[in-house]
């Protein structure tokens, strides 16, 4: 296969996104590139159609594309093209579809910039701008001559016209951004502070004006230096959700003078989840699909931690992944409609949905709205659990070592396909994400989903069902709190911090942290919360701290879980921000 494709009608300074699918026997190589710029080039092979085997996006600086494909089968591929369309039927965007039977996809999408669009407004403009370039300019303008010359020359009575006049004048893209960065920090310093949220939709851009909850600014290279504005660039799946839940979430406000309670259930003991085979995947990787526990202890289980969420007054309470099955989902609405008092959300763990072709973990989010329980949303696994095999794995979790050989396969890899779409919630007082246990596993993976919208929201829940190692989880939720003033509430099963039948002391069972500026605290964010364990917490040393304690935190506190706790399968976590 040698062929060509010309991609036309793209738009300088907008965003180019691409997704490839293939399982092209053998080799074949795929890249896209304009006059101006090198997109990517991919080499692929193998069976790998379930999941993207490449995938990214950059800005873009080409009104003409070429696609280029070489090697692999001589395929007869299938060209689809058609505009997107935002607001008033206006072209915000192109979609590119490359199919080549079943063995090869090619999705390309390329977004206008923002001020291409006559129904922006200047802040949304300038925000896009700020979104799309902030990763291409890694320098921290914020003490720029340009910038504080820029924010310090705009006339308060008018300085949206000002800065639309300047914009005019420059013609580089670096300028550009930092005038933009300039405009930002002028606007969300003049701009009145609220406590609820306004949110707007502008194209692909959702924006939120309105404190922070945890307000304090950020200076990092990494993270947002705004208070009382933020936005997030979201695609079509994202934000036809998150449409569908703006009427009815975003006049419900989840903190009560400056707490939120969010109980967590850690499920019981006896809920232990099974691994079993499935087929393989490609690329040595074995599927695996994990079984669900008991029903009828899952209905135990919900009956309980409802209850005592219910008499602490929590506003959020999130099951374990895979921990409450299609049928324990029905049980959890109704002991809700009979005695879910205050609760306003819950995540109802997850559970595998079959949609005919492939699995999805799955967890659904319920909302109380007006005293009526309903499904709001649901949130896809992104990133699938995954673990080595031999011969030791197999006969632990019973595998056939004549048809599942640990000479063919290297990895046991959980066999679901996984959507690249995020969770935003978006509530009159914060903004709630919600992430599914490797989602989260480690800020630093540039995969990682929290990198798109981690200054975005407000409070992160992550359900999980974990028997590794999961300090990374802790270490992700500091960096969360310390970076971008997001708060973390992590739930994992109980069952899964046993190691053959005896506590392990190195799996949390589930914790809360959040950023904390404490009094006489003036260069820093601290990290508060608590971090607890089924047994013998771990001791964190009062000495001088060596560098694998340097995100441990005075204020976090080490616990153990309480028999009552254990007995009623659910701990309640308090995260408090400074009255001002």
């Amino acid at each position: 296969m040698n062929k060509t494709f010309t991609l036309t009608q793209t738009d300088p300074g907008g965003t180019v996104g691409w997704q490839i699918f293939s399982k092209v026997k053998g080799r074949v190589d795929i890249s896209l590139k304009g006059d101006k710029m090198f997109y990517f080039s991919e080499c692929l092979g193998g069976d790998t159609m379930r999941i993207p085997a490449a995938q990214g996006a950059k800005t873009c600086a080409d009104r003409t594309l070429t696609l280029t494909m070489e090697g692999g089968d001589d395929l007869d591929i299938t060209v689809l093209s058609n505009d997107i369309l935002g607001a008033g039927a206006k072209v915000v965007g192109r979609s590119f579809r490359y199919i080549g039977g079943d063995s090869l996809r090619v999705d390309i999408t390329v977004w206008n910039k923002m001020g291409s669009s006559d129904t922006a407004t200047t802040l949304q403009k300038f925000f896009y701008k700020y979104l799309t370039l902030k990763d291409k300019y890694l320098f921290n303008y914020l003490s720029d001559d340009y910038v504080n010359k820029w924010y310090n020359e705009a006339p308060a009575d008018r300085y949206t016209e000002w800065f639309e006049s300047k914009l005019a004048e420059l013609h580089s893209e670096l300028d550009e951004f930092k005038l933009a960065l300039a405009f930002l920090l002028y606007h969300d310093n003049v701009q009145r502070t609220r406590y609820k949220l306004h949110y707007s939709i502008s194209g692909d851009l959702l924006m939120a004006e309105g404190t922070k909850i945890w307000g304090e600014p950020k200076i990092t290279v990494e993270s947002c230096p705004f208070r009382n504005i933020r936005g997030v660039i979201l695609n079509e799946t994202e934000r036809s959700a998150l449409k569908k839940s703006l009427e009815s979430l975003s006049g419900i406000s989840l903190f009560t003078g400056g707490t939120l309670k969010v109980a967590a259930s850690h499920g019981s003991a006896s809920s232990t989840l099974k691994l079993q085979a499935t087929h393989g995947l490609g690329f040595e990787n074995l599927g695996l699909y994990v079984a669900p526990g008991n029903v009828d202890v899952e209905k135990e289980v919900i009956e309980k931690a409802v209850k005592v969420a219910c008499k602490k007054g929590a506003s959020i309470l999130i099951f374990p992944e895979l921990s409450v099955d299609q049928d324990s989902v029905e049980y959890l609405k109704t002991v809700l409609k009979s005695c879910g008092g205050g609760l306003k959300v819950v995540v109802g763990g997850s559970r595998y949905v079959w949609n005919g072709s492939n699995y999805f973990n799955r967890a659904p989010v319920l909302v109380n709205c007006g005293g009526t329980w309903r499904e709001a949303a649901t949130y896809d696994k992104m990133i699938p659990f995954s673990m080595g095999y031999s011969e030791k794995v197999a006969r632990d979790f019973n595998i056939n070592t004549r048809d599942y050989p640990p000479e063919r396969f290297k990895t046991l890899s959980e066999d679901i396909a996984m959507e690249d779409n995020v969770m935003i919630l978006p509530f009159a007082d914060c903004v709630l994400g919600i992430a599914i246990c490797r989602d989260v596993l480690d800020l630093l993976d540039s995969h990682n989903p929290l990198h798109k919208y981690c200054d975005f929201v407000d409070v992160m829940l992550v359900i999980s069902d974990n028997n590794g190692d999961s300090n990374m989880f802790v270490g992700t939720a500091e960096c969360l709190a310390r970076w971008h003033n997001c708060a973390t509430v992590y739930t994992n099963s109980v069952a899964e911090t046993r190691s053959h039948g005896k506590p392990d002391t190195h799996l949390e069972v589930s914790f809360g942290l959040y950023p904390y500026k404490g009094e006489g605290i003036h260069d820093t964010t601290l990290v508060k919360g608590v971090i607890t364990y089924l047994k013998s917490p771990l001791k964190t040393e009062t000495k001088e701290k060596t560098l694998d304690q340097i995100l441990s935190s005075d204020d976090v506190r080490y616990t153990e879980l309480k028999d009552c706790e254990l007995e009623n399968c659910c701990k309640v976590y308090e995260l408090v921000y400074p009255q001002k």
